[in-house]
């Protein structure tokens, strides 16, 4: 199963949910299709060979009005779910891997921008429970305060908070989101951030060790953003080591304290030392840490166009997110 809390169908929506089957058999996969208004909740089946992709465009889906949707795949062999979407009048896209089941009770990011680098920022909730859903969603400042507020999610909805009509928010300062729910849902952070657009679920487990396997400092100019954002959801600092690995082979590495239930942003480029700094430099990036600690990645390209922000991969020892 994947799902997904943030999907639209509209004159200026492009929006695919696609998926690969890797298996030697063929697989049956349901898309449901989940309003924000309404209560035609949607479905389509199809089967899939071996080792081929497919998926679904809502601009093209029969039945579907312009609106605003979650979505969940149920599939009778595993598979890998993502979905893209583009925005031809804000000329802005993102894609995104979904949550692999239908949801957790807590979940977190170190992402973050309304206020400082982003003019719009949506949570948006996927709950495909038959009940409305509970949920408290926080807002966690880098001075180390929090805003809270309790948001119900209806029962086999999508239901989007956008954070500009939350009353009472801090402007001008980064923070991390993190949420504790009643029942099971999936949540989505969507940010227009540096005039382009960025899409991830909510990690549902924190991690002792996160992977990105992108990184790239420029030899000149600053058009080219590389940031890392550190939930860290314990109740006491941790210490955790940022290590680069070149293309070249070789490696830095670089300790910092990440502040408890806060906002923890770091510019890559400043981890990038010496002749380096003067010559394009390529890297992926590792994060590890004593506790379990949440980590996403972000890369805004002013000359090319475009941008991307991601969870890395967890690995290591897991534990709670929120």
């Amino acid at each position: 199963m994947w799902t997904f809390g943030d999907a639209n169908r509209g004159a200026s929506d492009r929006d695919f949910v696609l998926f690969y089957n890797p298996n030697n058999a063929q697989a049956k996969v349901t898309l449901t299709i989940y309003p924000e208004s309404g209560s035609n909740v949607l479905t389509s089946t199809i089967t899939v060979d071996p080792n081929r992709r497919s998926g679904w465009s809502l601009n093209k889906f029969i039945g579907l009005t312009n609106g605003k949707y979650a979505l969940k795949l149920d599939s009778d062999l595993p598979i890998v779910a993502a979905l893209t979407h583009y925005n031809i009048a804000d000329k802005a896209g993102f894609a995104s891997l979904g949550e692999t089941n239908a949801g957790r009770t807590v979940g977190s990011t170190g992402e973050g921008e309304y206020g400082t680098n982003a003019n719009r920022e949506l949570v948006t909730i996927l709950n495909a429970n038959p009940q409305t859903a509970t949920i408290t969603l926080t807002l966690n400042y880098e001075s180390g305060s929090a805003y809270r507020r309790t948001i119900s999610a209806a029962a086999n909805k999508r239901t989007t908070v956008d954070l500009a009509t939350l009353p009472g928010i801090t402007l001008g300062q980064p923070f991390s989101i993190s949420y504790e729910s009643n029942r099971p849902v999936t949540m989505s952070l969507t940010s227009y951030a540096f005039g382009e657009a960025t899409g991830s679920v909510l990690a549902s487990e924190a991690a002792t060790q996160w992977l990105f396997g992108e990184g790239f400092r420029p030899a000149s100019g600053a058009r080219i953003r590389d940031y890392l954002r550190i939930f860290n959801p314990a109740n006491t600092d941790a210490r955790i080591a940022i290590t680069l690995n070149y293309n070249t082979g070789e490696s830095e590495t670089f300790f910092r304290t990440v502040k408890a239930r806060s906002a923890n942003v770091f510019n890559l480029h400043d981890f990038v030392t010496g002749a380096k700094k003067n010559v394009n430099s390529f890297f992926s990036t590792k994060v590890q840490s004593a506790v379990p600690v949440v980590a996403f990645f972000g890369h805004f390209d002013r000359n090319l166009g475009g941008g991307f922000g991601s969870l890395g991969t967890p690995l290591g020892t897991l534990g709670s997110p929120a």
